[in-house]
């Protein structure tokens, strides 16, 4: 089974669950609007520490925001 990134599928998902724009998630984990609306578009790849800072705002693991779910 192929093990592919789809962070920026998943930051999609879990912001709309949310119903989050991105100004909203830029501005409650410290980074610009710009910033994940590349992480969305999948023309950034993210940091490890802005990961950490994604995870934690959404309560899931760094593996699920990476991956969907087993």
């Amino acid at each position: 089974m192929e093990n592919k990134n789809i962070f920026h599928e998943r930051l999609t998902e879990l912001m709309i669950e949310k119903g989050l724009n991105t100004v909203s998630l830029a501005a409650a984990i410290g980074v610009s609007d710009e910033t994940v609306r590349r992480w969305k578009n999948g023309q950034r790849d993210i940091l490890l520490s802005q990961l950490a800072k994604v995870a934690d705002y959404f309560h899931c693991s760094l593996y699920q925001t990476l991956h969907y779910p087993l």
